[in-house]
């Protein structure tokens, strides 16, 4: 009885998250035009505060919970990487971002995500002196509370995300959600 009684409540919310999942379509140039914005900082020499700032909260506080000296270290850590990035020359050649591939209402309809695929290019000078470059193909996901109309978009990156990761976040999301591909390859 106990049995029967656990199946038919799961089956009630797992239909209740299905219900919620809707697909959205009404979004994409505005986190476009956002991501623009946020690739301007990127091509303009790495502002990694400002890409914090944009990074999604949940996943930021979910980072810096495990990350060993709380976010002030972190921000060092990130400092010496920006510092780093200089020493070996990382340039960012191109950073493109292509038409939504998806946008999707989540958390009971109270954020959208949109997936907006990229393109990168970026040199830097390996230890032997050589300059490489390498193209990364990837996406961002785009999130806005959709609770008020103020909040800005925040922004995750997508290379090494898979459903089951975003459905920690995103536990609505939809069964048949596709992922946009990623790959990173060198170019020279």
């Amino acid at each position: 009885m106990l049995a029967r009684m656990m199946k038919l409540i799961a089956s009630i919310v797992t239909a209740g998250c299905m219900m919620t999942a809707v697909y959205a379509d009404q979004y994409g140039e505005e986190a476009s035009k956002a991501a623009r914005e946020m690739s301007g900082a990127i091509k303009g020499g790495g502002d990694m505060k400002w890409m914090i700032d944009r990074m999604y909260p949940p996943r930021k506080k979910q980072l810096l919970k495990n990350f060993v000296g709380g976010e002030a270290a972190f921000m060092k850590q990130l400092q010496q990487a920006t510092e780093q990035m200089k020493k070996i020359e990382f340039t960012i050649k191109k950073f493109v971002i292509g038409a939504p591939q998806g946008e999707f209402l989540v958390n009971f309809k109270k954020e959208v995500i949109v997936f907006l695929p990229t393109t990168m290019e970026f040199s830097f000078k390996a230890p032997d002196g050589r300059v490489h470059t390498m193209q990364r193909i990837s996406y961002l996901i785009a999130i806005k509370s959709l609770q008020k109309n103020t909040d800005p978009w925040y922004f995750l990156d997508g290379k090494d995300m898979s459903t089951n990761i975003l459905r920690e976040m995103f536990y609505d999301l939809p069964e048949n959600v596709k992922l946009p591909p990623t790959s990173e390859k060198v170019v020279q």
